[in-house]
């Protein structure tokens, strides 16, 4: 084998993670969102709950423990979240807790679960497609009200 110059041997590799992007219908992004959401679920709770949620069937995919700690190194590198060493606390930063585009994704991850929910000529199993049409009403109504301050023009969009 020859010797190949330092420079062009690929070792420096980075993980394909992608960046967690709940607008992104691209399937790392939307994997690292989810994954994401389960960091920010957990924040200053202890980092082997989270392992431990991943491990059991609640999770929407398996992840062994190792897996976590990637996810967890790829989120620290992004300025995310950090834990610090031997203390077991998951800190979710300033810039992972960006008050403008955490809730308003968090809201979008709702919005999208509600309209494939509320369907009932195909309802998700075990999910009452009566509830998330309720929601998805009442989340219309909400902001009617919210925008015109009169219960008489939110109240019918409820219906």
């Amino acid at each position: 084998m020859p010797d190949t110059p330092l420079q062009t041997q690929d070792f420096w590799r980075v993980n394909s993670y992608g960046y967690p992007n709940p607008f992104n219908p691209d399937t790392k992004s939307q994997e690292a969102w989810a994954t994401f959401c389960s960091f920010f679920s957990h924040d200053n709770a202890a980092y082997t709950s989270l392992k431990a949620f991943w491990a059991s069937s609640k999770a929407p995919r398996k992840l062994d423990g190792h897996a976590v700690e990637s996810w967890k190194a790829t989120f620290e590198e992004f300025g995310l979240l950090y834990v610090i060493s031997r203390s077991n606390t998951i800190t979710i930063t300033p810039a992972g807790n960006s008050s403008p585009v955490m809730p308003c994704a968090i809201f979008h991850c709702k919005a999208i679960y509600l309209a494939v929910a509320k369907n009932h000529r195909d309802p998700l199993p075990g999910v009452p497609w009566y509830q998330c049409l309720l929601a998805h009403a009442l989340i219309h109504a909400g902001m009617v009200y919210v925008i015109t301050h009169s219960l008489v023009l939110g109240v019918p969009r409820c219906g």
